[in-house]
């Protein structure tokens, strides 16, 4: 797939708000955000343009010729959409032990007859919990596109909330798929070949569970509910009547409410594709 000015401003987006939970909480500010985003795409724009997928980026279609002013637009317009971040979530006031996970693979397969098994994978950009009581987990996804307008007839408005929201409860369906895996069994790095134990959760993850909660967790899916799916858009409409500042970023959020019937209806969902 040719890279894209678009796909381009969110790989960058994204990389920033990984690696700005690698700072201190007082050192994570707006400016250290924003020069993530800078030192990442200099990184890139430096290299051989023969070797560097983002070359086809701010180039005239006829004489590939480098527009400057079009790659100052594009960088200023995903400086923006940081900063719109910024006022959504101030990343120096997540507490401890989030984000729980960034950036984390996870993996799920189910059989869909005795000789045929499907194995569905992805990346999950962020994975938040709450310990105070029970283990109450949300998965987060970036989005550097703008939130989509809801303005529609309500079955064509639930339709697009559930085109946006696919992906998001397939990740619901693998993280509920691997704590099964895990239940039970010892979540130590190394303790069996690398096939098996992508499909459990990975051991980091449940270090960090159980150092906050001070003890070991023995059943994950009785003791953890996964409570939330969360598009984070960083971008919305002008006219989006559901958020106050026009163009802000927002939140749009799909609660888990019966897990076992919200498994079940992924699961099917999987199995027909």
């Amino acid at each position: 797939t040719e890279t894209t000015p678009a796909l381009a401003r969110g790989i960058f987006c994204h990389s920033a708000l990984e690696e700005v939970f690698d700072l201190s909480a007082e050192d994570r500010t707006l400016d250290n955000l924003q020069n993530l985003f800078r030192r990442e795409w200099g990184r890139h724009r430096r290299v051989d343009p023969d070797d560097s997928a983002y070359s086809v980026l701010f180039r005239d279609d006829a004489t590939k010729k480098y527009n400057l002013d079009e790659e100052i637009e594009w960088g200023t317009a995903s400086i923006d959409l940081l900063e719109n971040y910024y006022r959504l979530e101030d990343p120096s006031s997540v507490p401890d032990p989030n984000p729980l996970m960034r950036e984390m693979w996870c993996h799920g397969s189910t059989a869909l007859d005795d000789d045929t098994t499907v194995t569905v994978r992805g990346k999950i950009d962020r994975i938040d919990v709450d310990v105070s009581d029970k283990i109450r987990m949300s998965i987060i996804d970036y989005k550097t596109g703008k939130k989509p307008n809801f303005k529609y007839s309500c079955e064509t408005n639930e339709r697009i909330a559930n085109e946006q929201f696919f992906k998001m409860r397939v990740y619901f369906w693998m993280l509920t798929k691997m704590m099964e895996n895990t239940d039970g069994r010892p979540t130590l790095p190394g303790d069996e070949e690398e096939g098996q134990r992508k499909f459990r959760l990975p051991w980091i993850l449940s270090e960090r569970i159980e150092e906050s909660l001070g003890r070991k967790v023995d059943r994950w899916t009785d003791e953890v509910e996964l409570t939330n799916l969360r598009l984070m858009f960083l971008s919305s409409h002008v006219g989006d009547r559901a958020v106050e500042e026009p163009g802000a970023a927002t939140y749009l959020d799909y609660p888990i409410r019966r897990r076992d019937e919200e498994f079940a209806a992924i699961d099917e969902e999987i199995r027909s594709l």
